[in-house]
């Protein structure tokens, strides 16, 4: 650029860099930012999972605990029983006296 007053030559250089939009300054953070979000895919799976394992645990407790009362109350109606027969006479007495 030759200026008009000035009786020598005056030159400039400018070098201009425009980024418009979202522009990764190296690619060890693209990297990084791909491994984060892949170990925050893979948790969130394994968070899933624990959940339902708690569930499945919860509910074999449930059955487990309805099982527990069943067998309770059928051994007390088995004692039960088996006291009241003792209480009667045997069935061979019974037949003789008939």
């Amino acid at each position: 650029m030759k200026a008009r007053f000035f009786p020598f030559t005056v030159s400039q250089r400018v070098h201009l860099d425009i980024r418009v939009g979202e522009h990764d300054l190296d690619a060890a953070i693209t990297q990084a930012k791909d491994k984060v979000n892949e170990v925050s895919f893979k948790l969130e799976h394994l968070i899933e999972q624990i959940e339902q394992i708690v569930k499945e645990q919860n509910y074999q407790r449930d059955r487990e605990e309805k099982f527990r009362m069943t067998s309770e109350d059928t051994n007390s109606n088995v004692l039960w029983m088996r006291n009241l027969g003792s209480t009667s006479p045997a069935p061979e007495a019974q037949s003789r006296n008939h």
